[in-house]
C-alpha cells in the first residue's frame, strides 16, 4: 500500500498503520493511501478516536451530500431558504423522502394553561400561537411522530421541545408506534427559576429536548461540542428584558446554534415546523445551512419572518 518511493521519513509506523486503517473502514470516500496518510501527518493525529472521528465526519458530510433536498415543488413554487406562512401538516408532501437534517419542532405546551385559557405570564408582549390547547396540542405533536420520520435524511435528527414534565402518553406511545427512537432526554437550563406557580414550593427552570432519530440510526456530533446532556443558555425572558420580548415562547438564537452545529454539516437542511419568532431559523442561516421556515400563526409569521428578512440583510450586506 505504500511503496518506498511514496514513504515519508518523519512519519511512523503508527501513522501508516492509521492510513491504511482508514482507507479500508471508509471505502465510499475512496481515499488514496497517500492522501490519507498526508491528511493524518498535516493535522498531527496520533491517536486512533482522532482519525476515526475526522474521517467518519467526512463520510458523513459525503453520506448527506448526496441526500441533499431534490424538494418537489409545490403548486405555491415552494423553496428551500423560505418563509412560510403555514400549517406544516399541509407542506409534508413537498418534502422528499430522506432530505432533512434537523426537524426542529417546538410545539405548544399543553401543561401552562389557566383555568380561563390563557397561558400564565406578563412577560412579553405576546402569547398566542394556534393549536394551544391540550387535545390540540398533543394531536399536533402526534400527528408529526406519524408523517414526517421518512423525512430525514441519514442520521437526521428530531428536535422536539416539551415542558419540563413526564411525556404525555399519547406522545410516548406515538414515539414508539412510528419507529422513532430516543437517542437522548437534553435538559435546558436556564439558569433561574422562571415565574409560574407561585403557591407552589417548585419553580421549573428548565425545558425538556427530546433527541429523536430514526430507530437504528447512529448520530454523531458534526462539530465536536461539549456532550453533556444539560444545556446551559440563559432565556430570553429574563428580569428587565420582558419589553423587548416580542414572545413568551421565543428561544435564544445561541441555543439554536449549539444545536445546528451539533446536528449538521454546512449546506444541510435545518426544517422549522413550528418556527413561531425563527430563532432556529436565524441560527441556520448564520451557521450556512439551507433552512426552511413554517408558521401557521398570523402575528408570530409576521415577527418570525421580518426577523429573518433581517438577518438576511446583514449577511448580504457584509458578504457584500
Amino acid at each position: 500500500m505504500f511503496p518506498p518511493d511514496v514513504r515519508q521519513p518523519d512519519a511512523t509506523f503508527n501513522t501508516y498503520f492509521l492510513a491504511m486503517r482508514m482507507t479500508r473502514k471508509f471505502p465510499r470516500l475512496k481515499l488514496e493511501p497517500t492522501a490519507a496518510l498526508e491528511e493524518i501527518v498535516t493535522r498531527g493525529f496520533t491517536q486512533h478516536r482522532d482519525v476515526t472521528r475526522y474521517f467518519a465526519q467526512r463520510a458523513r458530510a459525503f453520506d448527506n451530500r448526496r441526500a441533499l433536498p431534490e424538494i418537489g415543488r409545490a403548486p405555491t413554487s415552494f423553496a428551500v431558504d423560505s418563509a412560510y406562512h403555514a400549517r406544516f401538516q399541509s407542506m409534508r408532501s413537498a418534502f422528499a423522502d430522506n432530505t432533512i437534517k434537523i426537524l426542529s419542532v417546538d410545539p405548544p405546551y399543553v401543561f401552562a394553561k389557566s383555568s380561563d385559557g390563557r397561558y400564565r405570564s406578563r412577560s412579553a408582549r405576546s402569547l398566542e400561537c394556534d393549536s394551544s390547547g391540550r387535545d390540540q396540542a398533543i394531536s399536533l405533536v402526534v400527528e408529526l411522530l406519524r408523517d414526517w420520520l421518512p423525512t430525514l435524511a441519514p442520521d437526521g435528527v428530531l428536535l422536539l421541545w416539551q415542558p419540563a414534565e413526564l411525556v404525555s402518553r399519547p406522545i410516548a406511545e406515538a414515539i414508539e408506534q412510528f419507529g422513532w427512537e430516543l437517542e437522548r432526554l437534553v435538559l435546558w437550563d436556564k439558569l433561574r427559576p422562571q415565574p409560574g406557580a407561585f403557591d407552589s414550593p417548585y419553580s421549573n427552570q428548565c425545558e425538556h429536548l427530546l433527541v429523536l432519530k430514526r430507530r437504528g440510526d447512529t448520530l454523531i456530533n458534526h462539530d465536536n461540542s461539549p456532550r453533556g446532556n444539560i444545556l446551559r443558555f440563559l432565556p430570553v425572558s429574563r428580569p428587565g428584558f420582558a419589553e423587548f420580548q416580542e414572545h413568551g415562547f421565543e428561544k435564544p438564537v445561541e441555543l439554536n446554534r449549539f444545536l445546528v452545529s451539533k446536528h449538521s454539516f454546512q449546506g444541510e437542511l435545518v426544517v422549522d415546523l413550528c418556527g413561531c419568532t425563527g430563532a432556529m431559523s436565524v441560527a441556520a442561516i448564520e451557521l450556512g445551512r439551507r433552512w426552511i421556515y413554517l408558521e401557521s400563526h398570523s402575528a408570530n409569521y409576521r415577527i418570525g419572518s421580518r426577523r429573518i428578512a433581517e438577518r438576511l440583510a446583514e449577511t448580504r450586506s457584509k458578504a457584500s
